[in-house]
C-alpha cells in the first residue's frame, strides 16, 4: 500500500465503519470479533451462499 497501511489494517477499517460487516470462519481472530457474523471458510461456497440467503 502506498500510504504504509497493511491490508489488514483497512479490512479492519472498512469493517469498523460499515453498518454490517461479515467474516469468514478462518479470518484473523481480531477481524471476527468486530464483525457483524462469521459464516463458513473461504475454502467452501460460504460467501456465494449468504449472498444467496440475504441479497
Amino acid at each position: 500500500m502506498s500510504n504504509g497501511r497493511s491490508a489488514e489494517s483497512d479490512i479492519i477499517s472498512m469493517f469498523q465503519i460499515a453498518d454490517e460487516s461479515y467474516a469468514v470462519e478462518n479470518a484473523a481472530a481480531e477481524l471476527k470479533a468486530i464483525a457483524t457474523g462469521v459464516i463458513g471458510d473461504n475454502n467452501s461456497d460460504s460467501v456465494a451462499e449468504w449472498l444467496k440467503k440475504h441479497v
